[in-house]
């Protein structure tokens, strides 16, 4: 099993809402100019080989794949879809992704609960989440 480390001083979590303690760690994003990142940023640095520069100011996968392509994607975020009405193909966030991103950006959760929700998430995919570090 693959483990991923989330370090609780430079995760962004809860919307982009700027509410306590966190109004001052920046928008929720990949990883974003505070050097702050949420569960995904952490993700595609960590198991996807991603660089900071491919993943600053970027708020989610689908967005990621314009900047660096499909081929540098994990499957487990991204997937391609054939667009009906013209026949091209677009990428679009996996339900693994949205998922994630909606545990990440929940206002209504502490993060003693989300923490857990995250290593139930993605525990599915086959990674370990690790917790490291304090909340800033």
């Amino acid at each position: 099993m693959k483990t991923l480390t989330i370090d609780r001083s430079k995760w962004r979590t809860g919307g982009d809402d700027f509410i306590e303690p966190q109004k001052d760690l920046g928008r929720t994003m990949l990883l974003n100019d505070k050097g702050q990142m949420c569960c995904l940023g952490f993700y595609s640095k960590q198991l996807g080989g991603l660089f900071d520069d491919e993943i600053l100011n970027i708020d989610a996968p689908s967005t990621l794949a314009e900047r660096c392509g499909y081929g540098r994607m994990n499957g487990d975020m991204l997937r391609l879809v054939k667009n009906d009405f013209c026949g091209e193909f677009k990428t679009e966030n996996t339900s693994f992704a949205e998922e994630a991103i909606a545990i990440n950006d929940n206002e209504r959760i502490e993060n003693d609960v989300r923490e857990i929700e995250i290593i139930q998430h993605f525990k599915r995919i086959g990674v370990d989440v690790v917790f490291t570090g304090e909340y800033k």
